[in-house]
């Protein structure tokens, strides 16, 4: 009889405590699951969104400093072919050594501007290439990759565009300038500023004026359409991040304010 109770009060025990066993553990894979959950968020923040907006930071500071190399070229070309005239028509001042020391440094600047057209032109196409990497690893694990090829399809549309203008004025320009002989030009503008110079009275100088005032005027006109077509370049990126960072942002702040239940059973 004894053996009976016990058996029976070691039954209602079991069946007593088993609620709370098995709670425990259910709370205990929740509480896990949350905290895993908690650090998949911390590590989104940190490896994925950051990053991207690092990226999407320096590539428009270089796309500004590319547009700013076409600018002062602008500036450079326009200040070359002014001079240029004064000195042929007698008004600017005599070629002194110092005023050729101020057209070669000139000369040097533009020289430098278009090493750094060339310099930031590369590095700004690596940046994007690396910026699309991040933008496609971020949609792959928010989940939100849909999102940003339909975006991205917009983005290269528009660049296409803007591209197949872009060549045809380049095309027009590389075989305008390959009529054009720099040495003869700089040989040809310090002769004209010595009229003791025994060249000057017997020099042809169609060609530089044509240079200088055909030629370099269509140039000039390129690089400020160059610097104003970087900026509606870098306008078409900035709508791609206008348009599909809100989709992260509200992905990633979702998973901060829903918790792991809600999401399983809601």
């Amino acid at each position: 009889m004894s053996s009976n109770r016990n058996e029976s009060f070691g039954k209602s025990l079991v069946l007593s405590l088993l609620p709370v066993i098995v709670g425990t553990l259910i709370f205990g894979m929740f509480i896990e699951s949350y905290k895993s959950d908690l650090n998949f968020r911390a590590d989104i923040m940190k490896e994925y969104y950051m990053p991207l907006i690092n990226k999407e930071r320096e590539c428009g500071n270089i796309s500004n400093k590319l547009s700013y190399d076409f600018t002062q070229k602008v500036g450079l070309y326009t200040e070359l072919s002014n001079r240029y005239n004064s000195i042929k028509d007698g008004s600017g001042p005599r070629l002194t050594d110092e005023y050729k020391s101020y057209l070669t440094s000139l000369l040097k600047n533009s020289s430098e501007f278009n090493e750094n057209s060339n310099k930031h032109s590369a590095a700004l196409s690596l940046c994007r290439q690396e910026l699309k990497q991040i933008f496609v690893n971020i949609g792959l694990v928010t989940g939100t990759i849909t999102k940003f090829h339909y975006y991205n399809q917009k983005l290269d549309e528009s660049l296409s565009d803007i591209d197949k203008e872009s060549e045809i004025k380049s095309s027009e320009i590389r075989k305008l300038l390959s009529t054009v002989d720099i040495d003869r030009i700089i040989s040809e503008l310090y002769i004209l500023g010595d009229p003791g110079d025994k060249r000057y009275w017997s020099n042809d100088s169609n060609h530089t004026d044509q240079v200088i005032n055909s030629t370099m005027k269509k140039l000039i006109d390129f690089f400020a359409y160059r610097s104003s077509l970087e900026n509606r370049i870098n306008q078409q990126y900035i709508i791609l991040y206008k348009s599909y960072n809100p989709v992260l942002e509200k992905e990633i702040s979702s998973r901060y304010q829903r918790s792991w239940i809600s999401r399983v059973f809601g």
